[in-house]
């Protein structure tokens, strides 16, 4: 097995645990643009404090969550259709990729109760998977994928 399809995805799921909490994202706009540190009721002072009450606390949890539930399916779908030879377009693996981020919103937001609120004010989600799905596609693509590809193309024969 490559090394990169290791080594890379580890680091793409790096940034993915500040974006799984997307709820925080205004207010992690406003601590780094404005000062302003909304965290529920707690008096933050400075921006380190309001990051560690964000993402600290459970950062590693989720991106181990990340790599497992998201990276890992992700490439081993890409093996098996590298394995029975059928490649794989970039929107082809856009699609999947995507597919599995809504397929966790879904499966997660069934127990979060998402589903109480108006359907049109849970598509932010759909443009979430889709941009998630966007730049890890492209970033694996460009770091595993582009190299995969020239490495299995078949040779002439003369």
């Amino acid at each position: 097995m490559n090394l990169r399809k290791i080594i890379v995805p580890l680091f793409i799921a790096l940034p993915i645990p500040i974006f799984l909490k997307i709820r925080w994202l205004p207010n992690v706009y406003d601590a780094l643009f404005k000062g302003i540190y909304r965290y529920y009721d707690f008096e933050i002072e400075t921006l380190r404090e309001f990051i560690f009450h964000v993402y600290g606390s459970s950062y590693f949890i989720d991106y181990v969550l990340s790599v497992l539930m998201l990276m890992l399916p992700f490439q081993l779908i890409k093996d098996y259709y590298s394995k029975k030879n059928i490649r794989l377009s970039f929107l082809k693996k856009w699609g999947i990729l995507t597919c599995i981020v809504s397929g966790w919103i879904i499966l997660l937001g069934t127990f979060s109760n998402i589903w109480w609120v108006p359907w049109y004010k849970n598509m932010i989600y759909i443009a979430y998977a889709l941009f998630l799905g966007l730049i890890c596609t492209t970033l694996l693509y460009f770091a595993i994928d582009r190299h995969v590809d020239k490495n299995n193309q078949p040779t002439k024969n003369k």
